[in-house]
């Protein structure tokens, strides 16, 4: 019989929640955004942690179109600020969030608007260069 030591229990259930918070981040409800927003409260999110970062924000602004892109921007409105809260602990894993906004120019009038507003609100709030580079080069396109 093939036991587990603490530190790979530790590892599979991380990846369980991992995988459950990404499913989560995906399913396409009507308030999506507010089910997500309330994720981050959640215990098996760490805010602190990559992996749960790109399980639950990343998936949420690249596999749920409908809360993403929701028409009042409270998708857009939502990973800016996590872009922005990110970029102070970690950088890179901000840009990768900030890069969800890349295809902004490519949408209706009314969500590049509204995508917009969210780039330049980064792009003031943000010191990393990372962050800024990937803003600055969406806003150029």
């Amino acid at each position: 019989m093939e036991y587990f030591t603490r530190e790979q229990k530790k590892n599979n259930e991380a990846l369980v929640i991992n995988k459950w918070l990404a499913t989560q981040a995906a399913a396409d409800l009507p308030n999506a955004v507010e089910k997500v927003k309330a994720l981050t409260k959640h215990e098996g999110y760490e805010s602190t942690n990559p992996n749960s970062i790109r399980a639950l924000l990343q998936m949420f602004a690249s596999a749920n179109p409908g809360g993403f892109h929701k028409s009042d921007g409270s998708g857009y409105e939502f990973i800016a600020d996590q872009v922005i809260d990110i970029d102070r602990r970690n950088p890179q894993i901000a840009a990768r969030l900030a890069s969800s906004f890349d295809t902004w120019s490519k949408h209706t009038e009314e969500r590049k608007q509204l995508m917009k507003i969210q780039l330049e609100r980064i792009q003031k709030e943000v010191t990393s260069v990372d962050t800024l580079e990937i803003v600055s080069r969406s806003l150029k396109a």
